[in-house]
């Protein structure tokens, strides 16, 4: 298995045929506004491949300069789930990203009073941890999805400097109008 950087007619292939099945519409950033970020410099994409089959991708975005990147997606093809390929991504993405500060947005499980959703939520969650986030105190409602906020990184983060951070990367990546309106960065608990 190896990581492909992902190039504009891949990323178009893996959004069209799997990120639209993958994700929630609520969830799903518009192609257009990935290949704007992605020429301008504030989005990339991992593709985990076997020869040349895709296993998995991940999507990163933020200020490349900064060492701060947003996890947009990371999903494995629905056909390869749970052979393991999502832990092994991970630790791959890990060494290839070592010194950057990795967010992830995961889906509050607080959020929902569906039991097989909350499951769904506090497995993805687990996941995460077991495989080096640390899950932080902060809090977010992404045009109207709330997430909990976790992190990989090689060490602590104080959740000030986080909350800093995240604020800088939101910045990078939505322009003020949609930030102002359709983003909220908060504290809570862990």
């Amino acid at each position: 298995m190896e990581l492909q950087l992902l190039e504009t007619k891949v990323i178009e292939s893996i959004f069209h045929h799997h990120i639209v099945k993958d994700f929630p519409a609520a969830e799903t950033r518009p192609l257009k506004n990935m290949l704007q970020l992605y020429h301008s410099q504030h989005y990339r994409g991992y593709g985990l491949y076997d020869h040349d089959e895709l296993l998995g991708y991940a999507f990163f975005a933020g200020d490349q300069t900064q060492q701060v990147l947003l996890l947009d997606y990371f999903a494995i093809v629905e056909n390869k789930r749970s052979f393991g390929y999502g832990s092994q991504f991970l630790q791959l993405l890990k060494k290839q990203m070592q010194g950057n500060l990795i967010i992830a947005e995961v889906e509050s499980v607080e959020s929902t009073k569906n039991s097989e959703e909350r499951q769904l939520r506090h497995r993805r969650i687990q996941f995460y941890l077991r495989n080096s986030f640390t899950k932080s105190s902060l809090n977010c409602r992404l045009f109207g999805v709330d997430y909990s906020l976790l992190y990989l990184f090689d060490q602590q983060v104080d959740d000030n400097a986080l909350y800093e951070y995240i604020k800088a990367l939101y910045h990078s990546i939505f322009n003020p109008i949609i930030y102002k309106l359709f983003v909220k960065l908060k504290r809570g608990v862990k």
